[in-house]
């Protein structure tokens, strides 16, 4: 059955195959929403990396791979549902885009966004990573500089230890 005209045309899917891109939908949904923890966590990261503390930095680091570790768990249950998926048109996990733009069906839509709106986050999260990292390294620098700033001093006190005699 398919509707034609403006609308775009729509094939309707056998239940099993409906049953499984609901499945697959839901779980790019859940890595979207993981994903949108992430991008909080990232902007967390940088006002604490900028108020210096490190303690909340560091457990916010903890939260983010937490986190990473639910979206690994969601790939490869990705791909469990997407081989099975692929296995109903007898065709092999790197197939799934073209099955999915060539039976054109309103929940291959709603899967092809999510996708797409998952590869915008990754593009977003890693400016934001590369961000803070240049951060951390800016405060780094200065960490090496104050020290070596310190070991001058502890230096030419070692030289003239009369020095604080004054």
């Amino acid at each position: 059955m398919t509707a034609t005209g403006n609308q775009k045309e729509v094939s309707v899917l056998r239940d099993d195959v409906l049953k499984l891109s609901l499945q697959i939908a839901e779980k790019y949904d859940e890595k979207l929403q993981k994903l949108k923890i992430l991008a909080n966590t990232a902007s967390s990261s940088s006002s604490f990396l900028m108020s210096n503390d490190i303690e909340a930095l560091l457990d916010n680091i903890s939260e983010e791979t937490d986190v990473v570790e639910k979206i690994n768990v969601i790939d490869f249950e990705l791909a469990e549902l997407i081989t099975e998926f692929c296995a109903r048109f007898n065709k092999s996990l790197p197939d799934f885009d073209n099955i999915l733009k060539t039976h054109k069906n309103e929940q291959f839509f709603k899967i092809i966004q999510l996708r797409k709106n998952i590869m915008i986050f990754f593009k977003e999260l890693n400016v934001r990573k590369d961000e803070i990292i240049l951060a951390i390294d800016k405060e780094m620098c200065k960490i090496k500089k104050d020290s070596d700033e310190i070991n001058k001093i502890r230096n030419i006190y070692k030289k003239f230890p009369d020095i604080l005699k004054l």
